[in-house]
Parts: structure tokens; sequence; C-alpha cells
């Protein structure tokens, strides 16, 4: 029996998960194990926050190992490595995992490792492919199907999937794309791989881009940028870190940015209210963005046309400016 291994931790990796497991019923593989990351614990509630991946494994009666980390790990008193070796996995799959996969385990599985990366490969390697790929204002993206290597994304290709980008893809609606085109493309691979029918191909050194980890200070909107960088941004940090500024010491979220027909003079500073109605409109370094919704510190996000009459905002008041 074909023997396969799953390492995988997010929301992103368990759609494809879904998939896998249904291929291996079809072609009677045995899905093996699923390797994760430990929880997380709320900082809030300091509740155990269960993935979705381990509520699929222990539905489906399906071997979940969460090791802080690979190495030295130890599995019910067993070396993790001698559980993976026992194992016989004749392939593992690597979905946004989020941990390093040290060299002796990839020399103990019969075809490899193999990582389904949303970039197109050697563009955007690293922790954040989709946001930065939105963030810099590309017009294509895709998929990479890449070997597991001891170097960070680095691998031989097997294949490539393009897509392009629009306009108004943010980060959501770009990562519900990617996992169409996965579904749509990872039995052929995973066949052909088995089946030694498809051959891998050295990834180009040049072009090569880094997709750093997000971190939360990124989503604090710098006013004194142009209208496209903050629209990219505010695209790309959909769900998280979320686009942010402040306003009289409150914290303030902003959704639904598009590009406002407003014309304002030289002298208007980055940041400036514009205009309240429907819509918040705030000048940047270039033009005029407008915003649809907004979700003031400590309450929940509100059209602002419910804001009307709240006086909440007033016209000419300038957002803190974040200097470059």
């Amino acid at each position: 029996m074909t023997n396969i291994a799953f390492f995988g931790t997010s929301t992103f990796a368990y759609n494809v998960l879904k998939k896998i497991h249904k291929i291996c019923l079809e072609k009677k593989y045995k899905l093996s194990f699923i390797v994760s990351k430990p929880d997380d614990i709320s900082w809030r509630s300091r509740k155990i926050l269960v993935s979705y991946i381990k509520n699929f494994a222990k539905q489906k009666r399906i071997t979940i190992l969460q090791p802080k980390k690979l190495r030295n790990s130890h599995i019910d008193g067993k070396n993790f490595l001698d559980f993976f070796i026992s194992k016989h996995i004749d392939l593992a799959i690597v979905v946004a995992y989020g941990n390093i996969i040290p060299k002796c385990f990839l020399n103990n599985a019969k075809f490899g490792f193999i990582n389904i990366h949303t970039s197109l490969l050697p563009r955007w390697r690293g922790a954040a492919p989709i946001q930065r790929a939105i963030e810099a204002g590309d017009t294509q993206t895709g998929i990479t199907y890449v070997k597991v290597t001891s170097k960070l994304d680095a691998g031989d290709i097997y294949s490539t999937y393009n897509l392009d980008l629009n306009l108004n893809d943010d980060s959501l609606l770009l990562s519900k794309k990617l996992i169409k085109l996965i579904n749509n493309s990872i039995e052929k691979i995973i066949m052909g791989i088995l089946s030694n029918t498809i051959s891998s191909i050295p990834q180009s050194c040049y072009g090569i881009t880094y997709a750093n980890k997000l971190k939360k200070h990124e989503g604090l909107i710098n006013w004194n940028q142009s209208y496209k960088n903050i629209y990219n941004k505010i695209k790309a940090f959909n769900p998280w870190p979320g686009s942010f500024t402040y306003y009289n010491g409150k914290l303030l979220k902003l959704f639904e940015p598009k590009l406002s027909l407003f014309q304002v003079s030289k002298d208007i500073l980055p940041g400036t209210i514009i205009y309240i109605g429907n819509e918040l409109i705030i000048a940047c370094n270039d033009a005029c963005i407008s915003f649809g919704i907004v979700q003031i510190q400590g309450k929940k996000p509100i059209n602002m046309n419910k804001l009307l009459n709240s006086n909440f905002f007033n016209k000419n008041d300038c957002f803190n400016v974040v200097l470059d």
C-alpha cells in the first residue's frame, strides 16, 4: 500500500488536506498520519485553540502528531524520526506547515517531500508569499510544486500553475483561488510522482525574492505613501494584521478601500480627512483613498453611513502620520 504523510497547520492547509484525503480514499492510498504545529492558546481567554486540521484528523480517525520541533521530539516515548521511518512513507506532502523539516526526515521518504508553495518560485520564497505578492502589486502569481530541501523553498520544481492577480484580490480572496487551483491539479502531481512519470527541473537562481513573515506593526498605515502602495498593503494585510491608523488616541481599522475621484491641492497634508459621508475619504501623498467600513477600537466594524450622525469624525482633521 502507498503511504502518504501530510505536514500542515493553517486553515489554508486544511482545505488542501481535505482534497488529499479524498484522493487517498479513491486511490486506496493510506494517509498514515498528519503532522501539525502544537495548538495555539488564546491570549484573551487562555483557552486552547484547536485547529481545523486537528478536528478533521479526529473526525476521520487519522493519527495527528504535534511536536514542537521535528528533531529530537518524541511520540509516546519513541523518537519521532524513528516513528517516521517505521511508517515507510512513500510521499510526504507539505502545505503551510510552519516549521523547518530536518534533512534526516527528507531522506526517509521513498519519493521525498513535496511542498505546495503559493507563489511562482523563485519569486516569494518564504512564509507569506500570498500577502507579499499583493503588497508588491504583482499582476500574476500561482502555485509551485517543489521538492523540499534543507534550503528554504529552493528545491527542484515539478510543476507550476499560473493565476492572474485581479485589482480587487485581497489575501482572503486570493487564498480561495489558489486552493481551487491546487485542488484541480494536485491529483495529477501526486500520481505523476508516485509513478515516476513526472520529472523535476532545477529552480532558477535568478529573480529570487523573499516573502518575510508578517508583523503586526506593518498594518499601521503610512499616509505619506502613494495611493497605490496604501491600497495594496490594505488588501495584502486582510485579515491579518489588518490595516489601521490612530484618531484622537483610538486605534481605527479601515476596510473596503478604493480610489476616490476627489481632487486635493498639494498643500493638503497626507492623512487629512477630506470627506465624511457614505465613505470616509482621506488624502494620500498623490491622491485620495476612500473606505466604506471602519472599526473603532473596542467596537464592531460598521458602515460609514451609520456613523454619519455620530460626529465621531471631523472634516480636515488629520490621522497620525508615519514618516518614512
